[in-house]
C-alpha cells in the first residue's frame, strides 16, 4: 500500500517538474529565440499536439506549433495541460504494472520459503 501511494507522489512530481521545465524552456526561448530551445518546443509540441502555455494564439508560439486549419485554430491544448493529460490517462496502466510486479514479487517470495522450509525440517 505504501509502494502504491509512493509511487502515485512520485507520478505527481514528475508531473509537476515537467510542467516547469516546459513553462521555463518556454519563457527561456520567448526571450533569448535560441534555436535549440526552438527545436525542443517544436517536439513537445508536435509530440504532444499541443501548443503553449495557455493553448491561445496569444501565445505568439505559432511558428513552433502544429499547423491547425479551420475554427481548430482556436481549439489548441495547452502543453501544461497535455503533460497532465498524458499521466492522467496512462495512471491506471502504470497502476496495473505496480500491481503486477508486486504480486509477482510475493509468489516469489513465498515460493522460495515453501521450497526451503522443507529442506531444514528434515535436518
Amino acid at each position: 500500500m505504501f509502494n502504491h501511494l509512493l509511487l502515485i507522489r512520485l507520478l505527481v512530481q514528475v508531473v509537476e517538474d515537467l510542467t516547469q521545465f516546459y513553462k521555463e524552456t518556454f519563457s527561456n526561448y520567448q526571450t533569448t529565440k535560441q534555436e535549440a530551445l526552438k527545436e525542443t518546443l517544436r517536439g513537445i509540441h508536435f509530440g504532444l499536439n499541443c501548443c503553449g502555455p495557455t493553448g491561445t494564439v496569444f501565445d505568439g508560439a505559432n511558428d513552433i506549433c502544429p499547423k491547425k486549419e479551420g475554427l481548430n485554430i482556436l481549439v489548441t491544448t495547452s502543453c501544461p495541460t497535455a503533460i497532465d493529460g498524458i499521466f492522467n490517462n496512462k495512471l491506471h496502466i502504470i497502476g496495473g504494472v505496480g500491481i503486477g510486479i508486486g504480486v509477482v514479487t510475493v509468489r516469489s517470495v513465498t515460493k522460495r520459503r515453501t521450497d526451503v522450509t522443507p529442506s531444514l525440517c528434515s535436518l
